[in-house]
């Protein structure tokens, strides 16, 4: 029945992984890339900046003498000296109007190297101003180009005196390329695996997401098994004692009262059992609140110990009762009155005749402790961890007998939990001990 959930939802978790995979492998290689460039470009700027006042006109003063060659360019060796602290190789390109290139110290190396239609793939015409790659070959270049009038201003002229109208700074960025290539692989081959880490891990978490549903429906079909087998006793005898009724019309309500005695006996259990069913049902479904005020619980306890005394002389029992006086809690009265009316009636029914039942009440600073003790048939040690289940009984034919639905420690069980309390039974061969412990401010 679950397999199509299991399915969609190993689905959808791996998705949601992968999802989450693929958006973090974007977000790495994204990060690698910008910082590659950065440094690249941070380079270049330097590179620009630094030798930028290298080849600024210089003034009037420092103008050679009539008669002498004045380079357009300072010596090669001046922008080395300049330039002795970069990290890597870095050419020039000045290019005049039309994209017309003149050399410089730092573009010969790159002239020598490139043809000139390779050198014209950096013509300024193909690119805006800022960084960007260019291809030539295998290898990948970085280049910084500088659109500005004040170029020619702010450098030597050319020979013909006609301003440069755009400078560029090139490195080679091939081995940042291959690098990012290579995380790229490894991302796509990490891409893979990780598609099959994340069905795995999908499949995980949608068992792990299935098992309480898997054991809220077990318990469903259980409790609706239960209940419709509870149901189905009384009003099979119901049925059966209401058709021997109408087998004899004729006899009086007296001579019939046998019949009538059970009828009532099995509907009083019936209407038990549905509100007891009832109970839970508003349990499930959150709609039961607990009407919390000030109450004082040892008044409760007499009260539903003396409501149990007419029981409990009927079969001889004794109830031994110690409470302490005056004890003020914050609670909700009706359900502390079914609390106990469940406890005592539990304890009745399997404590044996001239038996004694010892009820207990003791404050403490901050807490309440509760006992019921009796001295009746116990409880085995395989079914104690299981009597506050639902339908939980480990004798059902005794306890079907006795009127008994396994209902009531369920609900017990949530009036105390309700109240931030705790309950436990202790058992050995003979008699049974509840404990109660309850805050006096729930």
């Amino acid at each position: 029945m679950f397999s199509k959930t299991r399915r969609q939802l190993t689905i959808r978790n791996a998705l949601v992984l992968f999802i989450i995979l693929i958006v973090l492998s974007m977000a790495l290689y994204g990060y690698m890339r910008v910082q590659l460039f950065a440094r690249v470009d941070q380079t270049l700027d330097h590179t620009m900046s630094r030798f930028g006042k290298v080849m600024q006109v210089p003034s009037i003063d420092a103008l050679p003498a009539l008669g002498q060659p004045a380079s357009p360019f300072p010596s090669a060796q001046a922008i080395k000296v300049r330039l002795s602290n970069l990290d890597r190789p870095v050419y020039e390109l000045l290019w005049l109007s039309k994209d017309r290139l003149i050399t410089s110290p730092l573009s010969n190396e790159l002239m020598n190297d490139f043809s000139k239609s390779k050198i014209q793939q950096f013509s300024p015409s193909r690119y805006d101003e800022g960084p960007h790659n260019v291809k030539i070959g295998k290898q990948y270049y970085r280049v910084l180009t500088m659109k500005d009038k004040q170029i020619g201003y702010m450098f030597n002229v050319s020979s013909t005196n006609e301003p440069i109208e755009t400078l560029q700074y090139i490195t080679n960025i091939t081995t940042e390329i291959d690098m990012l290539r290579s995380l790229l692989y490894i991302l796509i081959i990490g891409g893979g695996l990780g598609l099959i880490i994340t069905i795995v891990a999908g499949f995980y978490l949608a068992n792990r997401a299935l098992i309480p549903i898997q054991q809220s429906w077990d318990k469903q079909q259980l409790f609706v098994s239960d209940a419709s087998h509870e149901l189905r006793t009384p009003l099979s005898v119901i049925q059966a004692h209401t058709e021997l009724l109408l087998r004899h019309p004729e006899q009086t309500i007296e001579q019939e009262s046998r019949y009538i005695s059970t009828i009532l006996k099995e509907t009083k259990r019936m209407n038990k059992l549905v509100n007891g069913l009832l109970t839970l049902a508003r349990i499930d479904s959150n709609q039961t609140e607990l009407n919390i005020k000030p109450i004082y619980m040892d008044q409760i306890m007499k009260d539903v110990i003396s409501q149990m005394n007419y029981l409990a002389e009927l079969k001889e029992i004794v109830i031994q009762t110690e409470l302490d006086e005056g004890v003020l809690v914050h609670a909700d009265d009706e359900r502390i009155h079914q609390l106990f009316i469940i406890l005592l009636d539990n304890a009745m029914k399997y404590t044996h005749e001239q038996g004694f039942i010892q009820v207990s009440l003791k404050k403490y600073t901050q807490t309440i402790i509760i006992e019921v003790v009796d001295n009746g048939i116990g409880i085995s040690k395989q079914d104690l961890p299981f009597i506050f289940d639902r339908f939980y009984r480990g004798d059902k034919a005794r306890t079907r007998a006795d009127g008994g639905t396994g209902l009531g420690l369920s609900i017990a069980r949530w009036i105390v939990e309700g109240h931030n309390g705790k309950i436990h039974a202790e058992s050995k061969s003979v008699g049974t001990r509840f404990v109660i412990s309850m805050p006096l401010s729930s």
